[in-house]
């Protein structure tokens, strides 16, 4: 409720540009709606509200406040947890999606062309894992960090992205090529590894890995419930 306006002066924004889109592409053949655009900016709004949803406690008078409303920090967290995952994607995918029907259907009726607008379950099914995935980490980094959570969450995921991928070069290298792996690291003739970032499932690694996959997989799977879990206990041992 203390951010109806805000989020309902986004969310006009946001059906209002659909429309133009919508509009151009009927009467000026502009381009078609891009659904992987719309998945990003659903996103880029989970990661807003993710991490300024303990906004109050980057000050000291609205962090007191905070503590002192009378609520249980369960209760705190959940409200947080619901407003800046669920609440966020379905408030935002439902008004692009139900914006986009509408519009087609009446630009279908007037104008007599034959456009439409389906989005597949396992299209859904995976962007709303990974808007949750996203989440989690932005969500986390707002309990952590007591400056600017944002940048330094942002800052913190590419630093260990950066650093679990040259570890993992280097453990593959090494699996494949044994003790030669480093005597001449610009040489990569002797062995071809392809690793996609897009997907676990096109993930292209050498067989005699065995399960390495799947046990990516599950790591993947439970990072999520780690970070909402750790932000809990952090909540509760925040000072002001």
């Amino acid at each position: 409720m203390q951010n109806a306006q805000r989020q309902g002066l986004v969310l006009i924004i946001l059906a209002l540009v659909i429309i133009y889109i919508h509009f151009n592409r009927y009467y000026f053949d502009g381009n078609s709606f891009d659904l992987g655009f719309w998945g990003i900016f659903v996103a880029v709004m989970t990661i807003i509200n993710s991490t300024n949803v303990f906004s109050a406690l980057l000050h000291s008078n609205s962090g007191i406040h905070y503590y002192m409303t009378p609520a249980s920090i369960g209760e705190k967290y959940l409200a947080a947890w619901l407003y800046s995952s669920l609440f966020t994607i379905a408030i935002y995918s439902l008004t692009i999606y139900f914006v986009n029907l509408a519009s087609i259907s009446i630009g279908n009726a007037i104008t007599g062309q034959e456009h439409s607008f389906v989005i597949s379950i396992d299209t859904l099914k995976e962007g709303f894992l990974d808007l949750m995935f996203v989440q989690s980490l932005f969500f986390l980094g707002a309990v952590i960090f007591k400056k600017n959570p944002l940048g330094k969450t942002l800052l913190t995921i590419i630093c260990c992205v950066f650093i679990i991928g040259l570890i993992s070069a280097f453990i593959i290298r090494w699996y494949l090529m044994g003790n030669e792996a480093f005597s001449n690291l610009s040489d990569t003739t002797n062995y071809n590894l392809s690793i996609r970032v897009n997907s676990l499932d096109e993930l292209n690694l050498p067989e005699n890995f065995g399960n390495l996959k799947e046990v990516l997989k599950v790591i993947v799977f439970c990072i999520p419930f780690v970070c909402w879990i750790a932000a809990y206990f952090r909540l509760k041992k925040r000072e002001i």
